[in-house]
């Protein structure tokens, strides 16, 4: 699953199907699958736990005891003799089949459907069910969100005006990727992907877990093997071929557009080198001695270290935000930390072609704990008061970028500030040779999150919500099946599952942004 493919393109390239009861290729024919009313569910996180865990013999999760191992990893030559022999044969997930397979399951007898006299059903509303208040909160503040660029998808597009959905929602859209990997966290992330899908498993229906859900047990395993993604996917390949296109001039010899801009552009950048390969000793000293030049340079954006940065009047008018940034300074005698938003950047240009780049920024006031509140793993700042102001130039490598969203339990003037890895895309160096060695480690640590334990008694029946009235007759004619192999008419077709939350299942097209301002770049 880790290739520049997506996962229907894997079952392509690598003869193994995946469709059906035995879609995951590292579970290979131990899959845990069974057959559901609408669709085939994965559910069996239970299996990747240790066999002294007290899980296995609950009954919380599907009405029976686990006694499972977890599947054992195929060796190459198994491998390839399977390959050798052939190969073996948003929408809302709450649906009401979804119920009348907690009732096939005997489990969950709270959620099920309650039947009346005149053939409809009852049904009650879940604990992950919102009410219509919570459901707009839920998508404003979607709406409201802004990332920095490559940091994460346009998730405000996603969010329909009216009729209250998630449309366009990508598995890419939720990439947040590092550029670096540490083994010692992804082993972190194999324990911890178990517990969680062993609670979501005792909450939300076994409809919800198909096989995409059930592959997040094998990433971490699969990232040790291959490292980050982002040097085997397909998405460099696509910009480039973007840029490529872009260089079309005459649509009759496109090739020939090509390959003269291309060499325009190669030349450009070569000229640039050459210009910044000077004697620095003697170069820098006279040129600072004679000051910079009178007339000054400002700019939207800079890209710096391979992180871009804008000011706040791009971030108002583009769907991304990279108007963040925090830096450590003193205070009283004590050293802050200091949130704000970058104002302008000034370029100030010296003799022999060097220039020396600031950042003018304004500081949120947080000198006291009225405007600014440090939680375990979350940070509020109050956006209303500055401080600072004759203070507010730094230099770039001074600086950290960081976001904003929303803090949805205080008042609008507050934001949750989120300090991310950088991927550091826009200057990543070419190497005739990678060090593999040095790919999956990173000398700074990152937190992980500690999962939390769950209690047994789970309250799974929210009672300050209406339940749904569902007038027409709901089928009951299902016969469950578990199958112990695979043939050739055992499979169910769920590529067209899509993610909403409520409302009809049409899809609204997107409209691309595109931002064709250019940033400085040093």
């Amino acid at each position: 699953m880790w290739t520049i493919n997506d996962f229907p393109a894997y079952g392509s390239l690598s003869g193994w199907s995946t469709k059906g009861y035995l879609a995951c290729p590292n579970c290979n024919i131990d899959a845990s699958s069974q057959s559901l009313r609408s669709k085939i569910g994965y559910m069996g996180a239970r299996r990747y736990l240790p066999e002294n865990h007290n899980w296995h013999r609950s009954k919380l999760f599907n009405g029976e005891i686990e006694n499972r191992s977890k599947p054992v990893e195929l060796s190459g030559e198994q491998i390839l003799q399977q390959i050798n022999l052939g190969t073996i044969d948003g929408k809302n997930k709450d649906t009401d089949k979804a119920r009348l397979d907690l009732e096939d399951m005997q489990i969950r007898k709270e959620l099920h459907l309650i039947r009346h006299a005149n053939g409809s059903f009852q049904k009650p509303p879940a604990l992950y069910t919102l009410s219509p208040a919570e459901q707009i909160g839920f998508y404003d503040f979607l709406q409201s969100v802004k990332y920095p660029d490559g940091y994460a998808a346009n998730v405000s597009n996603c969010v329909t005006a009216k009729g209250g959905k998630l449309v366009g929602l990508k598995s890419h859209d939720c990439h947040l990727c590092s550029k670096t990997l540490r083994v010692t966290d992804l082993e972190k992330l194999q324990e911890q992907i178990i517990l969680i899908l062993c609670k979501l498993e005792k909450i939300f229906p076994p409809a919800f877990f198909d096989v995409m859900v059930h592959l997040a047990i094998h990433l971490p395993y699969e990232a040790r093997l291959g490292g980050p993604v982002q040097y085997r996917w397909m998405y460099p390949i696509e910009r480039m071929l973007s840029l490529l296109k872009g260089f079309v001039g005459n649509k009759a010899r496109p090739e020939g557009s090509i390959a003269e801009a291309y060499i325009s552009k190669e030349c450009t950048s070569m000229n640039q080198l050459q210009n910044e390969n000077s004697p620095k000793a003697t170069d820098e000293m006279w040129s600072l001695a004679n000051g910079p030049n009178a007339l000054t340079n400002t700019c939207l954006g800079c890209i710096c270290n391979g992180v871009q940065f804008h000011t706040i009047d791009r971030d108002n008018r583009r769907k991304c935000q990279n108007s963040g940034l925090v830096v450590k300074g003193d205070h009283e005698d004590q050293l802050i930390k200091f949130y704000g938003y970058l104002c302008k950047v000034w370029e100030l240009t010296y003799l022999f072609g060097h220039r020396v780049v600031l950042f003018q920024c304004e500081w949120y006031n947080t000198g006291s704990s009225r405007t600014l509140r440090v939680e375990p793993h979350v940070t509020t700042v109050d956006i209303r008061s500055r401080w600072y102001k004759d203070d507010s130039f730094v230099f770039p490598s001074q600086v950290q970028h960081v976001f904003n969203v929303p803090d949805t339990k205080l008042r609008p003037n507050w934001r949750v500030v989120e300090k991310f890895q950088h991927r550091r895309i826009w200057d990543v160096p070419e190497l005739d040779m990678p060090e593999f060695d040095e790919v999956l480690q990173d000398d700074e640590n990152s937190t992980i999150v500690p999962t939390e334990p769950i209690d047994d008694v789970v309250v799974l029946r929210r009672d300050d919500i209406v339940p749904q009235i569902i007038s027409m007759e709901v089928s009951q004619s299902n016969k469950r099946v578990q199958p112990e192999g695979v043939m050739d008419d055992a499979f169910i077709c769920d590529d067209d599952d899509e993610l909403t939350i409520s409302g009809d299942d049409e899809e609204d097209e997107m409209e691309n942004d595109f931002d064709t301002d250019t940033d400085l770049e040093f």
